[in-house]
């Protein structure tokens, strides 16, 4: 027998405590892609009582995704976003699921990630990781006024675009040295560029006291995971000692 939806909800308050639980239950949540990551991070967001999940996958479900996706055999041939709200509806009958059966690009991005608080990024290949990554932080702020209109909207974050260029960006317009200066001065909130960082320009950023630089396009370069994760690891430690001079 399905529970109520009050039963339901006062299950989770006191699992989690009911001003955590409120948080949950009013958050919107959005997963890109919903393979063997993103399939499990939606079940898991949904158990705990998340209010609102976005689902977003334009593949459809294949046999060799059952040993390690969230689908079943008889779901096999249908759109991923659709069989896995199925599966979710059995795992928490109330939370409030849309889904989008199309390829997120940088054109309809904004557009499906519309009201979410949180992104979860789970593709599986660099490049869209990348895409993703770059338009989210992209919806930002180049302008000191621009930065003071969105910390007053509410923003608890401010992304600044590219810094240096990018492998998936080389025809982007650059936020100057200068001006991420003023931004980090102008809010008191986290402000975070994205990356094209190597050992000549990543002193530059010395005083600045930026949050963090992304640099996914640079973890997957040359086709060697390892190899460039390790890389934007140590590059990470060392913006972060940068900050803490």
């Amino acid at each position: 027998m399905v529970p109520t939806e009050k039963e339901w909800r006062k299950a989770l308050a006191e699992r989690h405590g009911g001003a955590l639980q409120r948080k949950f239950s009013s958050a919107a949540v959005a997963v890109c892609g919903l393979g063997g990551l993103g399939s499990n991070i939606a079940v898991s967001i949904a158990r705990a009582g998340v209010g609102r999940l976005t689902l977003i996958d334009f593949d459809r479900v294949d046999l060799t995704n059952l040993h390690r996706q969230q689908y079943k055999a008889d779901q096999i041939g249908r759109y991923k976003a659709e069989a896995l709200r199925e599966n979710l509806k059995e795992a928490a009958p109330y939370a409030e699921l849309e889904i989008h059966t199309e390829r997120i690009t940088e054109a309809n991005a904004a557009e499906l990630l519309t009201c979410t608080d949180v992104i979860c990024e789970a593709f599986d290949d660099a490049e869209s990781k990348a895409m993703l990554t770059n338009t989210v932080l992209e919806t930002t702020a180049k302008t000191v006024l621009r930065a003071k209109e969105a910390f007053e909207q509410g923003a608890d974050y401010l992304g600044v675009g590219a810094v240096y260029p990018t492998t998936t960006k080389v025809k982007t317009v650059l936020t100057s040295i200068d001006t991420l200066r003023e931004l980090c001065s102008a809010v008191p909130i986290p402000v975070n560029a994205i990356g094209g960082l190597n050992r000549d320009n990543l002193d530059v950023l010395v005083g600045i006291p930026i949050a963090g630089i992304c640099a996914v396009s640079r973890h997957h370069e040359g086709g060697r995971p390892g190899t460039g994760g390790s890389q934007a690891e140590n590059k990470g430690r060392r913006t972060w000692s940068v900050q803490k001079r």
